[in-house]
């Protein structure tokens, strides 16, 4: 199969970074893009972890072109609040690394932390190792051009993005795609002709019929080429992902210096969680919820008692409510014939974790992998591809689901069905957990490991109060059965955190806030 003529439908944000990276890395590829001219928005912000960062330098764009235009700001952290119990309290789950410097134990001297101090809450343990939490805890901003942290911490290499997707899609297509020779049809997708080839033909606005070797879907969940056209049957993720609807809505600021932050909130909420994504204009807040226990319009009445509680000083009356459904999931495979799909025209994932982008910038890198290095596709090349793309599918949604599992709430019959439900983890997430125990039996033990732990898992764990070793388990395991006799091992190393923990406070307190850093470099300009 060849793919020198490549044919992408679907004009929305996901279609867009895939029209700016094929042309970015295959500019001799003749690349067309499809969109219906008048698109309707989901009003649906978008959070990113740090692989946008990524791609935004394999582009090669700059902040400083699309902030303004895309109505974005920074991230540095995510909040969980009240998944572990209801009013429990919350958790910061940053960017970033952490920092081990000067410690005894590496990630285990919080624990003899928690030991000296029961009481201590566990929006304490990131608090304790990332410098980058300073930033997020004072909102201020800072690249770290004179290293007020330590050498190696530049928080420019881990800050994200919020941004509106329609308004950073407009910049890619503007100023980006059609710039460097993509090609752009106005038009609806009226038909598919498919061969035993695979999809032939598709036909525009009901007469333009358009050919190419190679047709990528990125028409959203609609799936007009791979579910539709190609009849690609979908595996629902109905085992660990209940949630299927949301309702969204944007809020104006009343102060935007106190309440623009660098860190989004996820909450959870009597049927689902609540997030806050801050744009510059306001925050937009989406209820994402299960339909299986309560009815739209009953969650519809809960978001708005939320906003009513959280936002009482701002008027409903002009507040737009979108709603809409969806399922977490994949199709079986993603990559028929010549017919390959990108985003959410493959799969859609809850986006606890800010993975909105996730299936196009990593199914992206593969199918760019896979393009740069034959000029020709055969069957053993999409194999590849699917199996490398939906196992890394799901385990992000094990991943995702992994903070409901560690929950103990049981306050409603939702959260009572998933902190009961049996465990069902397939992929890498499960292979993740037993390296978690193992790592840290080898940190205790003196070994070199450092317990290093993928996907941010060590965030969720404590932050869900999982500890794979606890103060009775040395007790257990070692010499002397009185706690009292342990804490002295500890208190040296605590002392030296807690001064490093001073240190960047203090560096952090002289920064600008993150609505002064934005306002003066990108906003006022």
């Amino acid at each position: 199969m060849k793919t020198h003529k490549i044919i992408i439908v679907g004009g929305g944000i996901e279609g867009w970074i895939t029209a700016a990276t094929l042309i970015k890395l295959f500019p001799k590829k003749d690349i067309t893009i499809i969109d219906k001219f008048d698109s309707p928005s989901l009003g649906l912000a978008q959070s990113h972890a740090d692989y946008i960062k990524n791609w935004i330098r394999l582009i090669g764009i700059e902040d400083k072109e699309f902030i303004k235009t895309s109505d974005a700001t920074y991230r540095l952290s995510t909040e969980f609040k009240n998944f572990y119990k209801k009013d429990y309290g919350s958790f910061q789950y940053p960017n970033g690394i952490p920092s081990f410097l000067d410690t005894h134990y590496w990630f285990n001297d919080w624990i003899g932390k928690k030991a000296i101090n029961p009481n201590l809450g566990s929006h304490d343990f990131a608090e304790t190792f990332w410098p980058i939490m300073q930033l997020v805890l004072h909102s201020t901003y800072s690249e770290n051009k004179h290293f007020e942290f330590e050498s190696d911490f530049l928080p420019k290499l881990y800050t994200s993005y919020n941004w509106d997707p329609d308004k950073f899609g407009n910049f890619l297509k503007s100023n980006y795609c059609l710039n460097k020779g993509v090609k752009y049809i106005v038009g609806d997708i009226t038909d598919t002709k498919t061969t035993k080839e695979g999809l032939e033909e598709i036909v525009v606005n009901g007469s333009q019929c358009i050919k190419a070797d190679f047709f990528i879907d990125c028409s959203g969940p609609d799936s007009l080429l791979l579910g539709k056209g190609m009849k690609t049957s979908f595996n629902e993720y109905k085992d660990i992902l209940i949630n299927d609807s949301i309702i969204t809505c944007h809020i104006p600021y009343k102060n935007r210096q106190k309440e623009l932050t660098l860190y989004n909130k996820a909450v959870a909420y009597n049927h689902g969680w609540i997030s806050h994504i801050p744009l510059w204009s306001g925050i937009n807040l989406r209820y994402t919820f299960s339909s299986k226990y309560i009815s739209q319009g009953k969650a519809l009445n809960e978001f708005i008692e939320y906003i009513k509680n959280n936002f009482s000083n701002r008027s409903l009356k002009d507040i737009d409510l979108k709603e809409r459904t969806f399922k977490s999931g994949c199709y079986n495979k993603i990559w028929i014939k010549n017919v390959c799909a990108i985003g959410s025209s493959a799969g859609e994932l809850e986006p606890l974790q800010n993975n909105s982008l996730f299936p196009v910038v990593e199914f992206l890198k593969v199918l760019c992998k896979t393009l740069w290095s034959k000029e020709e596709i055969n069957q053993f090349d999409r194999d590849t591809f699917n199996a490398t793309c939906i196992t890394r599918f799901r385990n992000l949604a094990e991943f995702i689901s992994l903070i409901f599992k560690l929950s103990v709430r049981e306050d409603t019959k939702y959260w009572k069905y998933l902190t009961n439900q049996p465990t069902h983890l397939k992929g890498r997430t499960n292979e993740v957990l037993e390296k978690y125990h193992r790592s840290f039996e080898d940190v205790l033990n003196q070994r070199t490991v450092k317990g290093h732990f993928e996907d941010g898992l060590a965030c969720i764990a404590f932050g869900m109060n999982y500890f794979p070793k606890s103060f009775s388990d040395i007790m257990w395991d070692r010499y002397h059965n009185d706690i009292e006799w342990h804490k002295p091992g500890f208190k040296n190393s605590l002392r030296t955190m807690e001064t490093h923990r001073k240190l960047w406070k203090k560096e952090a307190k002289k920064c600008p806030l993150i609505y002064t850093y934005l306002k003066n470099n990108f906003y006022d300009k």
